[in-house]
């Protein structure tokens, strides 16, 4: 009740990625009265492909000691698919 805090989900850009936008979420629960200052920053970050699940993506955010960590994996658009047979 005196310092509120929330954990924080939301997408950032990616370049070079089979996908462009990556999901991402606090390491753990952010300041509630600094959300809009880190969804303006995280507004202007783009990441580089390819990320993997769990991976860290920045660390320390706005000096809070608070990580920001991918949610899914997003591979390079070159990569080969996995899935995919060969014929």
């Amino acid at each position: 009740m005196t310092h509120p805090c929330r954990v924080v989900t939301t997408t950032v850009r990616v370049r070079g990625g089979e996908i462009p936008r990556l999901p991402v979420r606090t390491s753990r629960p952010f300041p509630k009265d600094r959300i809009f200052e880190l969804m303006g920053f995280l507004h202007s970050l783009e990441v580089e492909a390819p990320v993997t699940r769990g991976e860290v993506i920045l660390r320390n955010l706005l000096g809070e000691d608070i990580d920001l960590v991918a949610t899914r994996t997003i591979r390079r658009l070159s990569e080969p698919q996995e899935d995919s047979k060969e014929v």
